[in-house]
């Protein structure tokens, strides 16, 4: 697996907000919340996000790391791919 940068990660989690989740012109950037505010995520929209930044960045994160504290805003979680990915190729 290679080191994921943080813009790849970022342009992937957008995309997948814009097009899977239909949230199309919705306000996204790095510091918006993912589960209160406007975006409002549930948790079938979380295992949607989750598991569309593992086929588009073909990775698998681990499914016990994941929650409210690793996905809390968008940076939050482009940081917590970003390090789990680098991980992985240390």
């Amino acid at each position: 697996m290679t080191h994921l940068q943080e813009n790849e990660i970022y342009e992937a989690v957008e995309l997948i907000l814009r097009e899977d989740l239909k949230l199309g012109d919705t306000k996204v950037e790095r510091d918006t919340p993912l589960f209160d505010g406007e975006l409002g995520l549930d948790s079938l929209d979380a295992l949607m996000l989750v598991t569309g930044v593992e086929k588009r960045l073909n990775i698998k994160l681990p499914n016990k790391k994941l929650g409210k504290n690793s996905m809390s805003t968008i940076n939050q979680f482009v940081d917590f791919i970003r390090n789990e990915t680098a991980m992985e190729t240390s």
